[in-house]
């Protein structure tokens, strides 16, 4: 399983960010790792207008065997939060459709 990373500007600007996410996504995943062929992330903000704070968000596209790339999406406060609600999203699109994947 390949992990890539989309923006290049943030992963940057946050030192040790890459490491700590591919460590997560990799433990996540462990169980369904010979189906997936790859898991592009792309880290997103936006400042809001109201309150002027940085909305953060994680896109996760995960390239499974046999099957069109899936898509997910969540937003947080920060980009470990925001990657660990995708985690959740695939995980849980990954039961509905394969069925049962692991045990915690």
């Amino acid at each position: 399983m390949k992990i890539h990373f989309s923006d290049a500007r943030i992963i940057a600007e946050s030192h040790g960010l890459k490491d700590s996410l591919t460590t997560l996504m990799s433990k996540a995943f462990s169980r369904m790792s010979f189906q997936l062929i790859m898991l592009d992330v792309s880290l997103k903000y936006e400042y809001d207008q109201r309150d002027g704070k940085r909305r953060k968000f994680c896109i996760i596209e995960a390239h499974l065997v046999g099957c069109e790339p899936i898509t997910v999406t969540s937003e947080a406060s920060c980009y470990t939060q925001a990657v660990n609600l995708a985690i959740i999203k695939l995980k849980i699109f990954y039961i509905s459709r394969f069925g049962r994947i692991w045990n915690n």
